[in-house]
């Protein structure tokens, strides 16, 4: 009996193609990876912000969940005070643009974090800043939660920014700063104030921040159900 003779694809089924190079899918298996870890950390956020589909947590319970994380979430901050860039940032640039509008710098002033006190324009860049009003309820805290899960597909470096380091109302922005997203944002108070009237943030606000400290994007009265894919993206280009 002659044996068959061997079908030249290897017999792989019709439109299946192997690559002569594995390294040609490296492209796909690193944009699966980034794909995994953002789902991570979305769910990760959805749980601890009472999101993904399940019943609305009391901002109370919010509040306890952050409070008992930050201890945990603090404690690297604590040890290393220091305000270090990260690796792809670049020395602040001289625009043209006035500070305080898209295309300027930050204006200057003092933002006090758990790590210190440190300038507007020495945060962590390219990075994003989420303007947070106070008082702050439930709505605004999802809002915010939803603004992050959005940003950490951009970048680590997310200051949640308030203008007083207590809510009146004593709930929410005093949860979001001590507990900041179970560390996947930082939080910080504006001492004297000089954000928010700039960019004229009455609600939740983002500014994203250009490796050179240039604000690329504010984004005013963000809701949770707002899309900032184009902001992302341009973050992103931007490293």
């Amino acid at each position: 009996m002659v044996p068959d003779e061997p079908r030249p694809d290897g017999g792989l089924p019709p439109g299946l193609r192997v690559p002569d190079d594995a390294r040609d899918l490296h492209r796909d298996v690193a944009a699966l990876a980034r794909e995994r870890r953002a789902q991570r950390r979305r769910r990760r956020l959805g749980r601890v912000l009472g999101g993904g589909g399940g019943r609305p947590v009391p901002g109370r319970v919010v509040v306890v969940a952050l409070a008992v994380v930050s201890v945990f979430a603090a404690l690297p901050v604590v040890l290393h005070p220091a305000f270090p860039q990260p690796a792809g940032s670049l020395p602040l640039a001289s625009p043209a643009a006035a500070p305080g509008t898209v295309g300027g710098l930050l204006p200057e002033g003092r933002i006090t974090t758990p790590a210190g006190t440190t300038t507007t324009r020495a945060l962590p860049r390219p990075g994003a800043l989420v303007l947070v009003p106070v008082p702050c309820d439930e709505a605004c805290g999802a809002s915010v939660g939803a603004v992050v899960g959005q940003l950490l597909q951009a970048t680590r470096s997310i200051r949640l920014i308030s203008p007083r380091p207590l809510d009146p109302v004593g709930d929410v922005v005093s949860g979001l700063r001590a507990g900041a997203a179970r560390g996947l944002a930082a939080s910080g108070v504006d001492e004297r104030a000089v954000l928010a009237p700039a960019y004229a943030a009455r609600g939740v606000t983002v500014l994203t921040l250009a490796p050179d400290g240039v604000v690329l994007d504010v984004v005013r009265d963000v809701t949770g159900d707002r899309r900032l894919d184009a902001e992302v993206g341009r973050l992103l280009s931007s490293r």
